[in-house]
């Protein structure tokens, strides 16, 4: 690991690889075995990503009593912390309360979802690049929501994951309002599609699929699969 890395730190939010409740939306048309196959792909495919860029990563997890489930599954190259709060919002904001507290020399954290395996190592480096000049960057997706969010240590605003109706289109609406009444100076990264229900995960198999370079590799690998295909296809 590259000493200067020592500054940052990406915190990559997940579920515990339990059959039935992940991705449930595309468990209607894939059934849950084939469901969990993939969302353990996305995970795999997005930390494969970060090692190759070299930055560190926390694990968070959640529920909190699976965390021997999600460290057997992961191995011991990244920190685990458990999700902790009620709704979404909170645990997002604990999570960098925690990762801030934990370390004094981390400067710049940033928070992704495991819905976009195919996210560029680029995107997560640009968003570090931002941290420098700025308090806070946010990754808008195609759905009005965001794949990304980090923070300077100085300009963390936890304010912006209040008063939010999560998985609605005004997520990232909401999110800038909070930081323009902050007083906080944020970034846009570039537009990602993440993937949470069937038309999503066709695009994701266009793209990828004709994508030789693609980081998705084991998810390419899966969606490129006869059964897959069949399951999508009706």
């Amino acid at each position: 690991m590259n000493r200067n890395a020592q500054d940052r730190r990406v915190l990559v939010f997940l579920r515990s690889p339990r059959q039935g409740r992940v991705k449930t939306r595309l468990a209607r048309h894939l059934g849950p075995k084939l469901t969990l196959a993939l969302y353990r792909c996305f995970v795999e495919d997005l930390l494969g990503t970060l090692a190759a860029i070299g930055v560190p990563t926390t694990v968070c997890f959640f529920p909190q009593r699976d965390e021997e489930r999600v460290r057997s599954w992961l191995g011991s190259n990244h920190g685990f912390q458990p999700q902790q709060g009620g709704h979404l919002g909170e645990r997002m904001a604990g999570a960098f309360q925690q990762a801030f507290d934990a370390d004094r020399r981390l400067q710049r954290a940033v928070l992704v979802g495991t819905d976009v395996p195919d996210l560029p190592g680029g995107v997560i480096q640009e968003a570090f690049k931002a941290l420098c000049t700025t308090d806070a960057v946010l990754g808008p997706a195609y759905d009005g929501g965001y794949y990304l969010v980090g923070f300077q240590r100085s300009g963390f605003c936890p304010g912006v994951f209040q008063d939010v109706a999560w998985g609605t289109p005004t997520v990232l609406g909401d999110s800038l309002a909070a930081l323009d009444d902050a007083g906080c100076r944020y970034r846009l990264l570039r537009r990602w599609r993440d993937v949470d229900n069937r038309g999503d995960l066709l695009r994701l198999r266009e793209t990828i699929l004709s994508d030789p370079d693609t980081p998705a590799r084991d998810t390419a690998l899966l969606l490129a699969s006869r059964e897959v295909s069949l399951l999508l296809e009706k």
